[in-house]
């Protein structure tokens, strides 16, 4: 735990979500604790010591806000396993009492953020501060491209802060500059998602990411805006998820899932890095199709994966399945992944010429992560952070 301030507002959820799961079949519950474990995990380990009371106050207002969709989620469970009765209705009783003490806990929180410089407003200045100072796009050329999306889609970083893009949606943009995927993106209208643009833009400053640092994110942020007139906030929703779990009850892997040899692949990354050359391309995967030592490959109907974590590969099936997927599977350690199936639609149109062939006869999915990997996805509910796309026009071509 990296404050007590934060520690108090986790303790504080767990015993929420223990008091209104506490009476459901102990399947369902436990997968709801689980869920909102995982979600703890992600927003601790992203807290920062200075800014402990905005992390405590930003964990308290999710669940102060959650409560009527937790409650409402409850009852629907109960309902559906036949076990709503007289214990059950007079937890509605006890709600108002339980939201009555987490209103006061919000308060407390404000009030010290109000007390103390390092608040929510005291980050949002420092994030502001922190994008105006990365480098900008000074010159942008923005045009429709005549191929549609039908066409090939490709982007690149230049030497001397250059960005340039071919057929890009702009929601592939949003993705990149919000670090979201296209499930995590709601509203817009629907040529974001259809239209690809060329785009030529010049930075006053370089945009290779360095020492974790990722200048393009900033940049592009600033140019949807001044272009395209984008405005976004961001929510938590209860959506559909899944949840990657064994798939045997000896906990057995599959044949292409087999623990990584590896121990240390950020050095391994710190010496692709200093081998290439700045602001050139990556190196080439190897010839095999398999994925670069500590990195990724990914192809339609295919990914590789070496030497990554379970969290990883659930992200990976995310963006496959354009659902969010919380690791559920227990394991721990670095794993390489291959896995193979079949797309849903199959992609139209010819492939590139060093891309093999697609079975339409493979697995879907779905069961090729089952016979493949040994795990198994299962379909329930949990909370996604989403970016509402409030705005968004067409640019004026330059």
């Amino acid at each position: 735990m990296k404050s007590p301030v934060v520690g108090v507002a986790v303790r504080c959820v767990r015993w929420w979500t223990w008091f209104y799961t506490c009476q459901l079949p102990p399947a369902c519950r436990d997968v709801r604790r689980a869920e909102i474990e995982s979600d703890l995990w992600e927003l601790v380990a992203d807290a920062d010591c200075d800014h402990a009371l905005f992390t405590a106050s930003h964990i308290l207002l999710r669940l102060l806000l959650g409560i009527p969709d937790d409650f409402g989620w409850c009852m629907e469970q109960a309902t559906a396993a036949g076990v709503l009765g007289r214990s059950s209705i007079a937890l509605s009783g006890r709600v108002a009492g339980a939201a009555l003490a987490i209103c006061a806990l919000w308060v407390i929180g404000l009030d010290a953020n109000r007390r103390h410089p390092v608040g929510a407003a005291a980050q949002a200045a420092q994030s502001s501060g922190a994008e105006s100072s990365g480098p900008r796009f000074e010159v942008a050329s923005v045009k429709p491209n005549p191929a549609g999306r039908a066409g090939m889609t490709r982007s690149r970083i230049q030497p001397g802060g250059r960005f340039v893009a071919e057929n890009m949606a702009i929601v592939l943009l949003i993705g990149q500059a919000y670090q979201v995927q296209a499930y995590q993106l709601v509203g817009g209208p629907g040529w974001i998602w259809s239209d690809g643009f060329d785009i030529d833009a010049k930075a006053n400053g370089e945009l290779v990411p360095t020492d974790g640092r990722r200048p393009l994110q900033g940049a592009l942020r600033g140019l949807l805006a001044d272009r395209f007139k984008l405005v976004t906030h961001t929510e938590t929703r209860q959506l559909p998820v899944y949840a990657l779990v064994l798939a045997r009850s000896d906990g057995r892997l599959g044949p292409d899932l087999i623990r990584s040899s590896r121990t240390n692949c950020d050095a391994i990354l710190a010496e692709v890095a200093a081998a290439r050359e700045p602001g050139g391309p990556p190196p080439p995967p190897p010839a095999s199709g398999q994925a670069p030592p500590c990195g990724g490959l990914n192809r339609n109907g295919m990914f590789s994966l070496d030497s990554t974590t379970p969290t990883r590969l659930a992200n990976s099936l995310s963006a496959e399945l354009n659902r969010r997927v919380f690791d559920r599977t227990g394991l721990t350690g670095l794993f390489n992944v291959h896995l193979t199936w079949t797309p849903d639609p199959m992609p139209s149109g010819p492939l590139p010429p060093d891309v093999p062939p697609i079975d339409p006869s493979g697995p879907s999915i779905f069961t090729a992560v089952q016979e493949q990997l040994g795990l198994k996805l299962e379909s329930t509910t949990g909370p996604v952070d989403v970016l509402v796309i409030d705005r968004a026009e067409r640019p004026t071509p330059n």
